[in-house]
């Protein structure tokens, strides 16, 4: 009796590997929280309200820094509380525009120079037409190049895979306020408690996150936001602040290009070192000079240190 087996097509593996990802389930504990956080009152109280999460980070199994936080005199622990607690009470917002660039780019061809992967059957693609244009090879020079290239292959859909999660949650909280619970490591080093979508994260996660709480910059407020596009740009790394502040008037007209066509015009700021934040910086700027008055224009745009 013969026993056969029956298996999907390769190219209906190939049509559903490619198709829309399924939507994403998270915990709730590695999400922002749509409330202010609880309160820490002590070192096993606060940050969520239903999911138990650590004062002090630390790897399963130890229990030597829950020990120490127990021998720990409270008043001593207040001043740390308090800040955690200061950090965690500050509310945020998504920069819609900025995210709405970053999306379109996704959903096409992703583009490596602005650190976005792209799709798994693009970057296959694009690795067999540089093996069919190389030079011939041999048998074991062509295993090690396509060992390279899976290699290559894996770690591009990793990183799709990272991009796709923290989008996701942007997109999903695109339209609302949320809050940052915080928490230390050992060595006292405060960090968001949401590890995917934080405003520690890299250029793209600061580029769409704003302070949902906006204040007037006032006199000099706008020169700052320039000085600060400078920065973000590493051109001007030597220059004095008056001098990052002379040159960012001098390509205000690229910055209020890229500003208002960031896809389709010069696409100045895809050349710079932060390009993410450099073109909400300059969305930013763009704003506040086109306001009657941009002392009183109403910046929500964070300055990361």
């Amino acid at each position: 009796m013969a026993i056969g087996f029956i298996k999907p097509h390769s190219i209906l593996i190939r049509i559903l590997q490619e198709a829309s990802e399924t939507t994403l389930t998270f915990d709730s504990f590695i999400l922002p929280m749509q409330c202010p956080p609880v309160p820490w009152v002590s070192s096993h109280f606060g940050a969520y309200t239903l999911s138990p999460v650590k004062l002090m980070r630390c790897q399963d199994g130890i229990v030597q820094h829950e020990l120490l936080l127990d021998e720990c005199p409270h008043d001593h622990l207040c001043l740390v509380l308090d800040a955690l607690n200061f950090l965690g009470n500050c509310p945020w917002k998504v920069n819609q525009p900025v995210l709405d660039v970053i999306i379109s780019i996704f959903n096409d061809k992703g583009d490596e120079k602005l650190d976005i992967p792209p799709p798994p059957s693009w970057e296959a693609k694009e690795l067999a037409k540089q093996l069919a244009e190389s030079a011939p090879m041999s048998r074991m020079a062509l295993k090690w190049k396509m060992a390279q290239c899976r290699k290559k292959t894996r770690e591009t859909y990793s990183l799709r895979m990272d991009m796709l999660y923290k989008l996701s949650i942007a997109k999903h909280m695109k339209d609302e306020v949320f809050w940052f619970p915080h928490n230390l490591d050992f060595r006292g080093r405060t960090y968001p408690c949401p590890p995917h979508f934080n405003h520690l994260g890299g250029d793209f996660t600061r580029g769409i996150l704003l302070f949902a709480e906006g204040k007037p910059l006032g006199s000099r407020g706008l020169d700052w936001l320039k000085i600060h596009l400078v920065n973000l740009t590493g051109l001007r790394k030597k220059d004095s602040l008056r001098g990052r502040l002379s040159y960012a008037n001098h390509i205000m007209p690229d910055i209020l290009d890229s500003a208002d066509n960031p896809l389709t015009g010069k696409r100045w700021w895809m050349d710079t070192d932060e390009p993410w934040q450099v073109l909400a910086c300059s969305m930013e700027i763009a704003k506040a000079v086109r306001s009657p008055k941009p002392s009183e224009y109403i910046s929500h745009f964070p300055v990361h240190q």
